[in-house]
């Protein structure tokens, strides 16, 4: 593949008030993390949050690049009821400075790839706190895991950079989305009763009595997380960071614990914990059948 050079536009345009960070300091970070990062976005259609102005400024969300993407770059074109949506795909290091470049900070992708984006290769729990304490996240994540690894599957954690925790889980892409969010909530509800009194998948905030909130809704066609390694628009320049389950343990963890600035350290003095989710997928047939009975 011939090299494409990306030309950086106003590399010192500041997108991080507070920390001084600029463009041309997202650029290099996307290309620095690119080589751990792309395999996990590969084929998977993303929508990015853009900040023209830097996070102290409105930003927007967008989706369809159907006027504005190089010739080089991957797409996907998905059909809505209107029309069509040309979604970027990052499948090559240029890709994310070119992202970067358009002053796209966030990165989230859909829980599928090209091919088969009506079949989920990855389901996500969204474990969102109602308040500060962050210990009541990692016990729910390591509960949500143990009831998973009991049904048979292998499961992941990262921290989001935002407040809560994603616990993550490669599956064969051979179920639809309806049945795979189904799954989600029926193992939601019965993490959720283990300690009603610290878990709840009540939707409605005002509701949720301070409980972290276990949200299965990314388990939907065209729903989006937050992809591994994306910078959030955040003071600091949070990273969402996968973990090895033994870093939950790490005193002092937070859910913005990593950074742009110290997450290529940390990339060079350790192996992505991810690195072979792909490898542990594995067929919803028999979790489902499992769950039915634990469920009974």
């Amino acid at each position: 593949m011939p090299r494409t050079q990306v030309e950086i536009t106003h590399p010192d345009r500041v997108l991080f008030p507070a920390d001084g960070i600029t463009k041309r300091d997202l650029v290099d970070y996307y290309g620095e993390v690119a080589e751990t990062m792309l395999p996990h976005l590969r084929g998977r259609p993303l929508s990015v949050q853009r900040f023209p102005g830097g996070i102290g400024e409105q930003g927007f969300v967008q989706q369809d690049f159907a006027d504005s993407l190089p010739d080089w770059m991957g797409r996907v074109e998905v059909t809505k009821e209107d029309g069509t949506v040309v979604h970027p795909l990052a499948e090559r290091r240029e890709a994310l400075r070119w992202l970067a470049n358009q002053n796209c900070i966030a990165l989230h992708a859909w829980q599928s790839r090209r091919g088969r984006l009506h079949n989920p290769d990855r389901l996500v729990f969204d474990l969102d706190p109602s308040d500060s304490d962050f210990a009541v996240v990692r016990a729910t994540a390591r509960a949500v895991a143990g009831v998973l690894q009991d049904l048979g599957l292998a499961c992941y954690v990262q921290t989001t950079g935002s407040r809560g925790l994603h616990v993550v889980v490669p599956v064969r892409a051979e179920t639809d989305f309806d049945t795979a969010r189904k799954f989600a909530r029926n193992v939601a509800e019965v993490v959720v009763a283990d300690d009603a009194a610290h878990r709840t998948v009540e939707v409605r905030k005002d509701n949720r009595g301070g409980r972290v909130y276990l949200d299965i809704m990314r388990n939907a066609y065209a729903q989006t997380a937050v992809a591994p390694y994306s910078v959030r628009a955040r003071t600091g320049a949070p990273v969402a960071t996968p973990l090895e389950w033994d870093e939950l343990d790490t005193l002092g963890l937070r859910a913005d614990r990593f950074t742009i600035r110290d997450l290529p350290k940390r990339l060079a003095g350790q192996r992505d914990p991810w690195a072979d989710m792909s490898r542990h997928a594995r067929s919803l047939t028999g979790p489902l059948q499992r769950l039915v009975k634990l469920r009974a």
